[in-house]
């Protein structure tokens, strides 16, 4: 199997987190245009030692860090997600609205999700990928002159995953096409 691209960075508000009925989500929308994403799962992990010899270990996952690569910062998810207030400022005739960050800022807690195209056996497929609890952090703002040369700089979006009550942390679905891919994130999230 090998990942040959990335489509599809999803979210849904995340409405309630009941251990008996599982979570309810808000509307799935949009994030931005997917460029990269990196999980880094946080392992809790033991040892018992006996007699000079390992004699139990245990791992479990906790949580990690979804780190997102976005083409742009999504004015509007961005805002939703990490709960920043808008500020209107009169500009000659016309007001015009900007996003404020302030200390009071509480990020709320959402679903993830994203569409990675694979090859397996010379088939492809769709690989589903939704991780039930996410809370994102403002993220850092980097901008560079041109120069001789043109780049594009992009945003990273780095998010806290934690297990939901029920003990979920993400699934994983693989199908034959990406607009059956998005069905599975649409119904698991409904």
């Amino acid at each position: 199997m090998a990942k040959i691209g990335l489509r599809s960075f999803l979210y849904a508000p995340l409405t309630a987190d009941d251990k008996s009925t599982g979570p309810t989500y808000g509307t799935l929308a949009s994030l931005a245009g997917a460029i990269a994403s990196t999980f880094t799962p946080d392992i809790a992990e033991a040892s018992l030692y006996v007699d000079d010899k390992r004699k139990e270990y245990d791992a479990e996952l906790i949580g990690g860090t979804l780190s997102l690569t976005i083409d742009s910062d999504a004015e509007n998810s961005i805002k939703t997600l990490l709960d920043m207030s808008t500020e209107s400022v009169t500009v000659g005739s016309e007001t015009v609205t900007g996003r404020t960050v302030s200390a009071d800022d509480t990020p709320i807690a959402c679903a993830f999700a994203q569409i990675v195209p694979l090859m397996i056996n010379g088939v492809k497929k769709y690989r589903a990928q939704v991780f039930y609890k996410v809370k994102f952090k403002l993220y850092t703002s980097e901008a560079n002159t041109k120069g001789e040369s043109l780049t594009f700089d992009t945003t990273t979006l780095e998010g806290t995953t934690m297990p939901l009550l029920n003990g979920k942390h993400h699934t994983e679905h693989d199908a034959d096409t990406e607009a059956d891919a998005l069905a599975f994130i649409t119904a698991l999230l409904s």
